[in-house]
């Protein structure tokens, strides 16, 4: 009788277990719920998390990137403080937003959350299927997507703000910083680095070459990654790949070098200047002969130790996040030591390097931004440890092996990928013009660089010791205030010699292009549309009015975005 009703009990489990077999053999099937599931997640934390229409907090650097974009519109020659990948994708965007970056803000963050999210989430799936199965990439792919939310329970409250207002909006791509967009472009890379490492295609190096390369050109500081594909390459011998992945990479590198010196003047990596040689601890003796690396590279331990004792007072446990990666790269290395070295040189790259810089602080969770794109590997690491699981792991990653993608015979596509990411922004930076007038200014103290926008008309009224103003709204995507800005009226070429006096008003830097700054006198902040300044002092006075915004709303707090045009009156 038992026997009897066990058999039917048996036969249904072996139906859905087979009816499972099938559905993990076909990678469209789980995948494309975990992405609506990534979707929706992102819906619902950017419905609950404090924000200002579509603006979240952002740090300050969105306006580097956005005044970017714009300028490339016109076909300019921006200051290139920052690289030029991130601003090179959105300068679509720019050409129909216009100058204020919360106008662009909707369509960069649909970009990021429609586009990018999922690359990254089949990247993270097709990565770790190539180290243990599809079974371990659907795994991996859904922990991708699970935990920025599911860590959220482990921080101490009193570290909740931080997590989830400061640092979660750039990890999921609710900003316009270059952090979420370089970390995707690694994923890629790593993808086709593993394809490279499995196959004899040398498009495989190449691909993964140029998103190497472009991920640099996002974030110069991402050269870090570039020992980790070296070292797998080496490891596993791939000559025929490790060729078109350097040659490649050499191509987008020709262009980051060539965007800095048009820019600044100067390469920042060869020239001489004020960041110190890196000791690496190494009994303090400098590595002046690797100078341009050891420019950048500098490990601190005590600022390493400092933020974990800092993330241990405010994390549930740190002992497994320490041991995660290790364990990890010991279950791989069992399998695949090559890409186990890649994965290890991956993430410990942005740890020592990255983690222990003096701007990377647990306390304000800029450690956590900083160490963006080593996250993913991580993440790898971490899920890649049911591979310690004797048999089983070997006969599951056999049973569920990845399916071996294969290029297109159309050359089309590759022909496609090379042009739009090497060399069209080699022909951008080659040929854009240098800037010569004043369309975007650095504003001290602020160190922000921001657009001025011609449409953005300030009108003024000048009496005795009094001037009345008022402009336009600027509201764009988010509910915005004005900054009002008081100089000394200057010659209407305001350009000077190569280093100006440090006085108020805008100057220019004479050079290659106009490299323009503003240090004025904030005399008011407002909701309003209007301003009054009193008691102001003789003579020819120039006001700028900027609109500002910030993730609350405050005036209180926050940063400019946009410049309107200057306005030039005489009191008497």
């Amino acid at each position: 009788m038992i026997e009897a009703a066990r058999q039917p009990l048996e036969t249904r489990l072996a139906a859905v277990a087979r009816r499972l077999e099938a559905v993990a053999g076909r990678p469209v099937l789980v995948l494309a719920p975990i992405v609506l599931a990534q979707w929706l997640g992102l819906v619902a934390f950017a419905l609950t998390v404090r924000h200002n229409g579509w603006l979240y907090y952002q740090g300050g650097d969105e306006t580097f990137y956005y005044t970017t974009s714009w300028l490339l519109t016109g076909w300019q020659l921006p200051t290139t403080a920052i690289g030029y990948g991130w601003s090179f994708l959105t300068t679509p965007i720019a050409l129909f937003a216009g100058p204020n970056v919360l106008d662009g803000m909707p369509a960069i963050i649909v970009l990021n959350a429609v586009v990018l999210g999922p690359v990254a989430t089949l990247c993270v799936y097709g990565i770790a299927s190539r180290l243990g199965g599809r079974l371990l990439g659907y795994w991996a792919a859904a922990c991708w997507v699970a935990a920025p939310y599911a860590v959220i329970p482990l921080w101490d409250h009193r570290y909740h703000q931080k997590w989830v207002e400061l640092f979660l909006p750039q990890a999921l791509g609710l900003t316009n910083l270059g952090d979420y967009p370089s970390m995707v472009a690694l994923l890629v890379a790593a993808y086709f680095c593993f394809r490279a490492l499995d196959g004899r295609d040398v498009r495989d190096g190449l691909v993964a070459g140029l998103a190497t390369g472009f991920a640099v050109g996002i974030k110069p500081a991402n050269g870090l990654f570039v020992a980790a594909p070296l070292l797998g390459f080496l490891l596993a011998r791939r000559w025929r790949q490790l060729v078109p992945f350097v040659g490649a990479l050499g191509v987008t590198m020709i262009t980051l070098a060539i965007w800095k010196q048009r820019g600044l003047g100067e390469n920042p990596a060869l020239a001489s200047g004020s960041p110190a040689l890196a000791y690496m601890g190494f009994g303090g003796v400098p590595l002046a002969f690797l100078h341009p690396v050891t420019k950048y590279v500098h490990v601190d331990w005590g600022q390493i130790g400092h933020n974990l004792d800092v993330l241990r007072e405010f994390f549930w446990s740190v002992r497994p996040l320490e041991y995660l990666p290790i364990a990890g790269a010991a279950a791989v290395a069992l399998r695949q030591a090559p890409k186990a070295a890649f994965l290890g040189a991956w993430f410990f790259a942005y740890f020592f390097v990255k983690g222990s810089s003096p701007h990377a602080s647990v306390e304000d969770a800029s450690f956590f931004r900083l160490m963006m794109p080593g996250f993913p590997a991580y993440l790898l690491l971490g899920t890649a440890l049911p591979l310690l699981v004797p048999t089983y792991a070997a006969r599951a990653s056999e049973r569920f092996r990845a399916a071996e993608p294969r290029w297109p015979r159309n050359q089309r596509r590759f022909a496609a990928v090379v042009v739009v990411f090497a060399l069209v922004p080699l022909l951008m930076v080659a040929t854009l013009r240098a800037q010569r007038t004043a369309q975007a200014l650095k504003v001290y103290p602020d160190g922000l660089y921001l657009p001025i926008d011609s449409g953005f008309r300030v009108d003024a009224r000048a009496q005795t010791g009094r001037v009345e103003l008022s402009w336009p709204a600027r509201n764009g995507s988010a509910t915005a205030f004005y900054r009002v800005y008081r100089a000394p009226a200057f010659a209407p070429d305001p350009v000077t010699a190569a280093n100006p006096p440090i006085v108020e008003g805008m100057k220019c830097r004479r050079g290659s292009h106009a490299d323009c700054f503003l240090e004025a006198t904030v005399v008011a902040v407002t909701t309003t549309l209007r301003a009054v300044d009193e008691r102001v002092p003789r003579g020819r006075w120039t006001y700028y009015v900027a609109a500002a915004s910030n993730w609350l709303g405050d005036p209180t707090l926050g940063d400019p975005l946009v410049l309107g045009k200057p306005v030039t009156v005489s009191v008497g």
